[in-house]
């Protein structure tokens, strides 16, 4: 099951502390800061991002969602 976590906005995106679970997918899709990611997790905070650590590390170099469509993006971001 998929789930979406919010960034905290304060902390470092690399890690799993920084996310909190949310209950509906986010608004935010393109900008230059995080705003959340979508697991395939189970567990309330997640325990490893590695499986999504090169999309944030694209998407904060690029300030676009990763992966580029049309597949279906994991990392969003937000201009704020």
């Amino acid at each position: 099951m998929a789930n979406w976590y919010a960034y905290n906005g304060f902390g470092d995106p690399l890690l799993a502390s920084s996310y909190r679970l949310m209950p509906v997918k986010p608004l935010c899709v393109n900008g230059c800061h995080m705003c959340a990611i979508l697991l395939d997790e189970s567990a309330p905070i997640p325990s490893d991002l590695s499986s999504v650590l090169g999309y944030i590390y694209n998407a904060l170099a690029t300030c676009m969602a990763q992966p580029a469509p049309p597949s279906k993006a994991y990392v969003y971001m937000i201009e704020l």
